[in-house]
């Protein structure tokens, strides 16, 4: 059909009106804690890693991270190997300021090294387990977990994990429109948890 096979609707205006309501139901929450988890899964095949190396100072990776408007960012050595991860929410949170304190180190000063969660200590989930999973099943597992950000693993050709994407808190809760209901990105994980289980 081309264009010109369709008829217009009919619109109309409400001239008597300066404000109007919107539908705004818990409904349209519940639709979206039901969609595939894979909507709002940060895979690497389709957008490029975020990278760091151990040196960098805190202010610059900041920096990157918001340019590329990315939660996540994998610190990475010489031989081009994932050694931790850091994500914006701790990068703008209480903890490091703490670091900083502790170690008497100006925040900005502090480089990837210190401030990454090492590699080991990160939780995972192969890539496989995603076929069946649900947004909401993603974050009840970050609640759960108390984490703001869970990778994704896959194997290659070899049977060798390799990182494959990940989940963010943050990006999760901007897809769902829970920004509406919480009052700053920065909100942690348990102010997230009281609008998703009630």
């Amino acid at each position: 059909m081309d264009l010109k096979d369709f008829k217009t609707i009919e619109t109309i205006k409400f001239s008597d009106t300066k404000k109007f309501k919107y539908l705004n139901e818990d409904a349209s929450k519940l639709l979206y804690l039901d969609s595939p988890a894979i909507e709002v899964f940060r895979d690497y095949k389709t957008t490029a890693a975020l990278v760091t190396s151990s040196d960098t100072v805190a202010s610059d990776i900041k920096k990157k991270m918001k340019l590329a408007n990315k939660d996540v960012i994998l610190v990475i050595n010489s031989e081009d190997r994932v050694t931790g991860i850091i994500d914006l929410h701790y990068l703008e949170g209480v903890a490091l300021q703490k670091l900083a304190q502790d170690s008497g180190t100006n925040i900005k000063d502090l480089t990837a090294e210190e401030i990454k969660l090492d590699i080991a200590k990160v939780r995972m989930i192969h890539y496989d387990m995603l076929e069946d999973a649900k947004i909401g099943h993603i974050i009840k597992t970050l609640l759960k977990d108390n984490r703001h950000q869970i990778l994704i693993y896959e194997d290659d050709e070899n049977g060798n994990p390799f990182i494959r994407g990940y989940f963010a808190l943050s990006y999760i809760k901007r897809k769902l429109g829970l920004e509406v209901y919480l009052s700053h990105q920065k909100d942690g994980v348990a102010s997230i948890s009281k609008v998703v289980m009630n």
